[in-house]
């Protein structure tokens, strides 16, 4: 299953501007309070007539979408260190849709890969004065799209051609990887660390760094090749995969519950598995609030399942969990859940019971999925408003909550819920997520 091709407005929300030094998102600035965070979903700003867009990107800073006629348009943000003075990142047009319209875009960091209608794979690279330069993406004999990821410890990209042979490299040139005889590969994902592909067949094939355990082989093993995860297959089908971005450090410690990545399988039938660290409630595998847990998942979980937490003796819901005492049929919506009565029933969590899961994705400390309907879930730390979750903002008076917002339980953000609008398609860095939405007709 794929995101809706379907155009739409762009938005963005979380960390957003540093003290005295500017903006670190293109949005409104009244949107963004005097701590810089930009807490709900706003518009991005252009300079000129504000384009409709069908697919975004986003790493650590680098953010890219197409519009609906082909062009790439992209900016950059700076972490909160390294931002200039006076800095406001403003969306350019990095691409014109000539001769050929963009198809695929994905971004690294420092970097964005974008794959034209002709099978061309380009790489515009950005420097530290706010040039670019456009290169050629060799050794790919070209066809079918691409994903990218990459900060600096794992420079990767990942490429896939009409044939389903699968490619990775860096961003300037890539070799073909050797996978078992017949293996096709419809898509792959790179994350800071590790990376993971899944072929036509729904396999799933894994590598890369895995000290949470992300890679889903049932141990901390690092792995230099693609190694077969046999969970997923003809019995599990799988239909794209995610790898944890933003993640700052390579991490070989073996720290059980400690921050680290994750890898998102979304399957055929709509269903979400999880594998690496559920740090924070990351794997959306609490009914109460963690920071952090005993465990990790060395093999995949199914969202939903059993919760890590079931006989728990405190009790602090998060997220839509919290309204369960108060509106009952509405919390349980915002989870996706078939009924409240799900909420740890039998010791299974119950998340996204009744939403078809569509695109997943982990970032360094959130997550997101988004169901058919066009309901974007967010969940994990929701510090600088980065999930655009109403749980930030209950603390006393509606002021934000003065311990950091860990939010365990998937839940719908409230801002296009509460106006109809669907969202498209979207992605996350570490600091912030972006979306393209449909207004509510």
């Amino acid at each position: 299953m794929e995101p809706s091709c379907v155009a739409g407005e762009l938005y963005a929300w979380g960390l957003a501007g540093v003290k005295e030094k500017g903006l670190l998102l293109p949005v409104d600035g009244a949107r963004v309070d005097a701590a810089g965070d930009c807490s709900y979903p706003a518009r991005v700003a252009f300079v000129g007539a504000r384009p409709l867009f069908t697919r975004v990107s986003a790493d650590s800073g680098t953010f890219a979408a197409i519009s609906d006629d082909g062009s790439v348009w992209g900016w950059a943000a700076h972490s909160p260190k390294d931002t200039p003075a006076a800095s406001k990142p403003t969306p350019k047009q990095r691409y014109t849709p000539a001769p050929h319209k963009a198809v695929a875009v994905a971004t690294g960091h420092g970097f964005t890969v974008v794959v034209l209608a002709s099978g061309e794979a380009i790489a515009l690279r950005s420097d530290a004065t706010g040039g670019s330069s456009t290169v050629h993406v060799e050794g790919a004999d070209g066809g079918a799209p691409c994903f990218v990821g990459c900060d600096a410890a794992f420079k990767t990209v990942c490429l896939w051609d009409s044939r389903g042979a699968l490619f990775r490299g860096d961003a300037g040139k890539v070799a073909k990887v050797e996978l078992p005889p017949g293996t096709q590969v419809v898509c792959a994902g790179v994350g800071s660390v590790h990376a993971a592909a899944v072929t036509s067949a729904g396999g799933v094939f894994c590598w890369g760094a895995n000290a949470s355990g992300c890679l889903g082989t049932g141990d901390r093993k690092a792995r230099r090749d693609p190694v077969a995860i046999p969970f997923f297959g003809a019995a599990r089908r799988a239909a794209s995969v995610a790898c944890t971005k933003g993640q700052p450090v390579v991490s070989t410690s073996v720290q059980p519950g400690a921050e680290g990545p994750r890898t998102h399988v979304v399957t055929e039938d709509g269903k979400l598995y999880i594998a690496g660290t559920s740090h924070k409630g990351l794997a959306a595998d609490h009914l109460q609030k963690t920071f952090m847990p005993s465990s990790d998942h060395l093999t995949f979980y199914e969202v939903g399942g059993p919760a890590a937490d079931a006989h728990a003796k405190a009790a602090v819901p998060t997220g839509a969990a919290e309204d369960l005492k108060t509106d009952p049929a509405a919390a349980a919506a915002r989870m996706g859940m078939v009924g409240p009565e799900r909420y740890g029933l039998n010791g299974d969590t119950g998340y996204l019971g009744a939403v078809a899961v569509v695109k997943s994705v982990p970032a360094h400390i959130h997550s997101a999925a988004l169901g058919a309907g066009g309901a974007l879930f967010m969940w994990g730390c929701g510090s600088n408003g980065r999930c655009g979750l109403l749980a930030f903002h209950r603390g006393p008076g509606g002021a934000k909550r003065k311990l950091k917002c860990y939010v365990s339980t998937p839940t719908a953000v409230e801002y296009f819920a509460d106006r109809g609008m669907r969202v498209l398609d979207f992605a996350v860095g570490r600091y912030w997520t972006v979306a393209i939405v449909r207004p509510a007709p």
